[in-house]
């Protein structure tokens, strides 16, 4: 049997047009969609595959050629799974270019937006999620970054950015967070500084923050420079682990004290 055409008749109005309802090809064909004179050797073109009912099928002779195309670059994609927008050879997964007239400025390429079909409230986002395989060969999420809602209300929403990992079972839970004013909230969803570090547990000799030393001379673990007083509103512990001095210096960078090990 033979491939064969189905072409149905109908009328709009006055006007008589033709519609192709349906073609069938014998098994091992291959069929050709054009508006060209000349076939493009090597391309195919399935609806059914055979492998998958109704599947749409497209492929091409190699990996880095486009098997779907939309004007010159306004979509690709490549025989390797590669797709592109704004390109016609994406070397990722996805690859988006965009190419203006601006030179000092941002041009926005992705958005992400989350309706409901319920009233918004504080806390309702989008978010991107990353995962990775674990050795049992399942995918796991491991973090995700988040923009959210601190506010819904539509004359005055706020915003903020959450950053999400993962430490032991359960679900991914917030580490950090950047609110609407710009202060960073380290173990904090309330930020009340620029920067604001709380401890999550009580564990003795806690750090909230811990500089590491560099390998040049006079390096320092933390260097607090200010145009104000320092405060303290509890004890403050200064805990040496070797037998090393404390030592202050004044604004000449003389020292003026020293405090050994010991005490003295």
């Amino acid at each position: 049997l033979g491939p064969t055409v189905d072409i149905d008749q109908e009328t709009v109005g006055s006007l008589p047009f033709s519609r192709l309802t349906g073609v069938s090809l014998p098994g091992g064909s291959t069929s050709y969609i054009q508006n060209t004179t000349t076939l493009q050797s090597g391309s195919t073109f399935y609806v059914a595959s055979g492998t998958v009912a109704g599947a749409l099928y497209i492929s091409s002779t190699t990996s880095t050629a486009p098997v779907f195309q939309v004007n010159n670059s306004t979509f690709v994609i490549l025989g390797n799974g590669n797709v592109g927008i704004g390109t016609t050879a994406p070397a990722y997964i996805l690859e988006v270019i965009v190419n203006n007239a601006t030179t000092n400025g941002i041009t926005q390429m992705l958005r992400l937006d989350h309706e409901t079909t319920g009233t918004a409230a504080a806390g309702i986002g989008a978010g991107l999620v990353f995962g990775a395989e674990v050795d049992d060969g399942t995918i796991k999420n491991i973090a995700s970054v988040n923009g959210i809602l601190t506010s819904a209300v539509a004359a005055s929403y706020t915003s903020a950015l959450t950053f999400m990992t993962k430490l032991s079972a359960g679900a991914l839970t917030e580490q950090m967070r950047i609110d609407g004013a710009g202060n960073v909230g380290i173990g904090s969803t309330t930020p009340g500084a620029q920067l604001d570090v709380q401890a999550t547990d009580n564990t003795n000799d806690l750090y909230s923050l811990r500089v590491g030393t560099g390998t040049a001379a006079d390096a320092y673990h933390l260097s607090i420079s200010t145009n104000s007083d320092i405060i303290f509103r509890n004890n403050l512990y200064i805990k040496q682990t070797s037998t090393s001095s404390i030592s202050f210096f004044d604004r000449g960078g003389v020292e003026v004290l020293v405090i050994d090990d010991l005490g003295q």
